[in-house]
């Protein structure tokens, strides 16, 4: 498949024996299967990592140790959403319309507003954590708000440098980031789990530790790409506000529509249900590697011919961008029709059993994930990220309806039927607005 071609190659062809094979693949297949290749393998690094993370975590603690987990891992993912929404995908957006200085100015703005919003995140949790310790609330959590507090600005900057590298479109940047953290955190967790010693808190500090070292290490070698002048800043925010605001709340549904039915299940159901839940959902994203890899390339390079002013090319981008995408797709859902039930309790253990009907739907869910995900990465490519949002938050509302009646009837199976049924929607509304968008805009106009 062609996803356009990256105007920014990052290898630069020394004469080692990888460089020399790289030469030949760009040769043989092109710029962009190659950066498609890697970020295939970027995702199987990063899913692979968070699925080797609730694995040990569900076999050495149980499941209600791994849905205190899944619990906490819901916030992490709302404060990425922020990060990404406020920060990384506006740079990806508007990255394209800089060039020199003007373009590391810019940068530096991004790296001035994400060291804010950590200092914010860790200000916030540490009240919170602090109230929850002093009786203001449970204070059993307060322990793992108070981890969560100093892993949060950590994991931005690891999410930021792959997100930086993602709209420049260096892919061996990201691998490399992705591989030094996924490494740290679950050799981490493996030894707190040989010592007795894991838990839910030394799960997400071990994440912490490989973010910081992971982040840390690519700022040091990228700080040539920054330069900060203090009276952009103000006017750079205001820039990534314009769309901003509308790829912030388009996180944020996401991740209530991926996460809000956990606590639905925790609040109908019990903790240990819960847990259940969260371990078919991790077995299912062993299929979004892929759908994940064709977004990380299909995004700037719908966002780059956009800027260009060729929006036959984006549109082309993403009718074969949907079409791989849901060939990818469909064997994975059959893979988990078949045999979803024994892989769980093969994974997580004989406290996971009889659970076939949930992976079944959950795997449906993903097929329709990935025809959405080729409409939604459009609709950003064309700076219309207030469509995304409406479609998703109708689809939430509509997720959280149907879960809402079904989970105390069917339990699990009408949580996954809840998912299901919103997800579809989304992926309708959302095909049908980028074609009408697409082909009444005029080229390179941002809205």
């Amino acid at each position: 498949m062609t996803l356009g071609a990256d105007p920014h190659l990052e290898v630069a062809l020394t004469g080692s024996w990888l460089d020399r094979l790289v030469a030949r693949f760009l040769a043989r297949f092109g710029v962009t299967a190659y950066h498609g290749t890697l970020s295939v393998f970027d995702q199987l690094v990063v899913g692979g990592s968070r699925l080797l993370t609730s694995i040990i975590v569900g076999r050495a603690c149980g499941p209600e140790e791994l849905g205190d987990y899944a619990l906490g891992f819901v916030l992490f993912c709302f404060a990425v959403c922020v990060q990404t929404g406020l920060i990384s995908l506006p740079y990806t957006l508007y990255y394209n319309y800089f060039e020199g200085d003007e373009r590391r100015a810019y940068s530096g703005s991004m790296l001035v507003h994400l060291a804010v919003l950590g200092l914010a995140a860790t200000a916030t949790l540490g009240l919170v954590g602090g109230a929850f310790a002093w009786g203001y609330g449970p204070p059993e959590l307060a322990p793992l708000v108070g981890i969560l507090a100093i892993t949060f600005p950590l994991v931005f900057l690891q999410e930021f440098a792959r997100r930086f590298a993602l709209a420049r479109l260096e892919m061996r940047t990201v691998l490399s980031v992705d591989i030094a953290m996924a490494v740290i955190q679950v050799g981490g967790l493996a030894v707190l789990a040989a010592l007795g010693w894991l838990s839910a808190i030394g799960a997400f500090a071990a994440m912490g530790v490989g973010a910081a070292i992971a982040g840390i290490t690519w700022l040091v070698c990228a700080q040539r790409l920054f330069l900060i002048r203090r009276a952009r800043l103000w006017a750079d925010a205001k820039r990534n506000w314009r769309s901003g605001r509308w790829m912030l709340v388009s996180q944020l549904i996401l991740a209530t529509r991926v996460h809000s039915e956990l606590w639905l299940v925790a609040l109908l159901m019990d903790i240990t249900s819960t847990g259940i839940f969260a371990a078919c959902e991790v077995l299912v994203r062993l299929s979004t590697p892929f759908p994940i890899a064709v977004a990380n390339i299909l995004f700037p390079s719908a966002a780059s011919a956009y800027a260009q002013g060729d929006t036959s090319k984006v549109r082309r981008l993403v009718r074969q961008s949907a079409a791989v995408l849901c060939a990818g797709a469909l064997p994975f859902c059959l893979l988990f029709a078949l045999f979803g039930a024994v892989l769980l309790t093969k994974l997580y253990g004989n406290a996971f059993a009889g659970q076939g009907v949930v992976v079944s739907l959950l795997a449906l869910g993903v097929v329709a994930d990935a025809v959405d995900t080729a409409a939604s990465n459009g609709l950003f490519g064309i700076g219309r990220p207030n469509v995304h949002f409406y479609a998703t938050a109708l689809g939430t509302m509509i997720t959280l309806a149907v879960s809402v009646v079904l989970i105390p009837r069917w339990g699990l199976i009408g949580a996954a039927q809840g998912r299901l049924v919103g997800r579809c929607f989304t992926s309708g509304v959302q095909w049908v607005a980028f074609f009408q968008l697409s082909n009444r805009l005029a080229p390179g106009e941002l809205s």
